[in-house]
């Protein structure tokens, strides 16, 4: 839909339709993921409480088979939108800047002054030539916003990884001794040793 929307946005260039499309994309690619979260909440789980405000399942349901993958799809909703909102609209804005490019060369001039049919022109010459960078820049970008979503899944809700969080917490618990501790007791203590 987004390669839609901005091939379409690039070939109606100057429309209404490129200015509202054109306006919402850079709007939603502009706005932080957490934050169009949050404003998601507000409206679905709050407001108008279609969905629910957090966990990932129902609280103290024992659904199984598909009942709990539907439950479980119901609570992924409102942060799947989040995330993919962003991508979204980042993919139109690429897709409309690459058809921009490509309709302003000179074999799109030619074609058009031999008398090929616009829809021709569009989608014979310029459609292939402009997806060849979507393509190569969506391969690369999409991977890491899905790592960097994943990483966040493996954390707890301060930042440490789920699987260091008992290491951490000791560490954090050897410099609290630190701190207690005064200097002379460890260079007595080392020198008793001795």
């Amino acid at each position: 839909l987004g390669l839609w929307l901005g091939q379409r946005a690039a070939w109606k260039r100057g429309s209404w339709f490129d200015k509202v499309q054109t306006g919402l994309a850079l709007t939603f690619w502009s706005v932080p993921t957490f934050w169009l979260g949050l404003l998601l909440l507000l409206l679905f789980a709050g407001g108008l409480r279609l969905f629910p405000a957090g966990g990932m399942m129902s609280p103290g349901t024992d659904a199984t088979g598909i009942a709990l993958v539907l439950d479980v799809a119901w609570h992924m909703v409102l942060p799947v939108t989040a995330m993919v909102i962003g991508g979204f609209a980042g993919l139109t804005i690429l897709t409309k800047n690459s058809f921009l490019d490509e309709i302003g060369k000179q074999y799109v001039v030619t074609a058009r002054a031999k008398g090929l049919a616009e829809r021709r022109v569009l989608y014979g010459h310029v459609f292939r030539n402009a997806m060849l960078i979507v393509i190569d820049i969506a391969r690369f970008i999409e991977p890491s916003i899905f790592a960097r979503e994943v990483e966040r899944a493996g954390q707890d809700g301060n930042g440490v990884p789920v699987d260091m969080g008992r290491d951490a917490r000791s560490l954090a618990d050897l410099e609290q001794v630190a701190e207690q501790t005064e200097p002379g007791d460890v260079g007595e203590r080392v020198d008793s040793r001795q």
